[in-house]
């Protein structure tokens, strides 16, 4: 019996139907004769015949409708009293077989028009929307730690992923928008709509190959930076989602239970990314035990203070430059400092700026000729904010008096040796 059904998995989008129709012709001149969607469009062994087949958008169907639901039944039966026998639906899709040689257009051009474009409308704009508010919650994270996203690579790699995928998306729309027009001035034309490329290949769906190739360079980028359990996240999550739509697509179960497995399949994509989320927030503990030696203690401004320990390390790589912050605990005494280097200027610029504006109530004390800097400051806290052509220091003893020459002599030895 497995010798006469084969299934045969394509997909086709829904201004492609008369392609569809138009495979399905050619599989029933081969003697394969469609008989159901399972997973992939299921073909029966038969007499080879010419037949004539239709596939139509039905815009009262739901996108996730598995099998006819009453609306489509309905319509299905309008359209077997006009000659077209109905095979199956999946989606808003219905697909028919002519039955009588007198059989009149299940629609006009202008209403298939209309559903097609009824039915593309939401699978468009959900992407522009989706990829939209993350490009955009990406961005503002830049505003809000303009430090902490600069120089990683990882948070990098994230927005300039979903800033193309919003592009890709935009790009789909006007695709689609452009099509709509041609259409609608071929109508005033008087020409007649062929909803397809004119060829029995399933529809290459390019923003697809890139949303895909953009999630595998994601991957291989977090994969390289060591952060294997943080690229599994996408793929266990995927999964989670995926292979259930797979057999919900071979078993065609009710609406109902769709709704339960997806609301099931959410709350397990949740638990895993809160569960693995947990994980790496401990590994990173993990790591956070064992500290690099800090490139400047008291000890090499000849400050005779004790070490107590290294609390904090932090210190991120990117290709706009690297960011190493250090805090040590002296016990009543402690020392913080932030080392920033860039070759950018435009870089340099936006952190001095995060690290200086705004702070109207500040003392500054102008110390730019010790530090032999192209500016300096002490600040009524007694941090030093200090500035190089290529590197910016902001450095918090816990001292309140100011550092001799000497120290800063130090400082600058030991910072710059670093």
């Amino acid at each position: 019996m497995a010798k006469n059904r084969k299934t045969v998995r394509k997909a086709f989008e829904y201004r492609n139907c008369d392609d569809f129709a138009a495979y399905l012709n050619h599989m029933a001149r081969q003697g394969w004769h469609f008989k159901e969607w399972r997973a992939g469009l299921v073909f029966e062994k038969g007499d080879p015949e010419e037949s004539t087949y239709t596939v139509e958008v039905f815009s009262g169907a739901s996108e996730y409708d598995t099998y006819p639901e009453p609306q489509t039944k309905e319509f299905a039966e309008y359209c077997e009293a006009a000659g077209w026998q109905f095979i199956d639906a999946m989606r808003k899709f219905v697909v028919f077989k002519r039955i009588r040689e007198d059989a009149v257009p299940i629609m006009t051009d202008e209403e298939r028009l209309d559903s097609i474009a009824k039915a593309t409308r939401k699978d468009i704009w959900h992407p522009v929307f989706f990829s939209g508010i993350y490009m955009a919650l990406r961005i503002m994270n830049f505003s809000v730690s303009f430090r902490r996203e600069i120089f990683s690579d990882i948070s990098l790699m994230f927005t300039a992923v979903f800033c193309l995928m919003f592009v890709a998306a935009l790009l789909r729309c006007g695709q689609f928008y452009l099509w709509q027009r041609c259409c609608k001035k071929r109508l005033e034309e008087g020409k007649h709509l062929f909803f397809g490329k004119g060829r029995q290949t399933f529809e290459q769906r390019w923003y697809l190959w890139v949303d895909c190739a953009l999630l595998l360079v994601m991957f291989l980028v977090l994969v390289l930076k060591g952060q294997t359990a943080l690229a599994l996240v996408p793929v266990i999550v995927v999964g989670i989602i995926l292979i259930p739509a797979f057999f919900m697509a071979k078993k065609r179960p009710d609406s109902a239970t769709i709704q339960v497995t997806g609301i099931l399949s959410g709350a397990v994509s949740v638990l895993v990314v809160i569960c693995l989320s947990v994980f790496l927030v401990a590994r990173e503990s993990e790591k956070e035990k064992i500290l690099p030696p800090p490139p400047l203690t008291y000890a090499d401004m000849g400050i005779n203070l004790e070490l107590a320990k290294v609390s904090s390390v932090r210190q991120e790589k990117s290709i706009f430059g690297t960011w190493q912050y250090f805090s040590l605990d002296y016990g009543h005494d402690y020392l913080y400092y932030q080392v920033f280097s860039a070759d950018s200027n435009w870089v340099l610029n936006r952190l001095w700026e995060e690290e200086t504006d705004g702070k109207v109530n500040e003392t500054r004390y102008d110390c730019t000729d010790a530090w032999g800097a192209e500016e300096a400051f002490r600040n009524n806290a007694g941090n030093y904010i200090v500035r190089y052509a290529d590197v910016f220091w902001v450095i918090c003893p816990s001292l309140e008096e100011s550092l001799t020459q000497a120290q800063i002599d130090s400082v600058i030895a030991a910072l710059k040796e670093g």
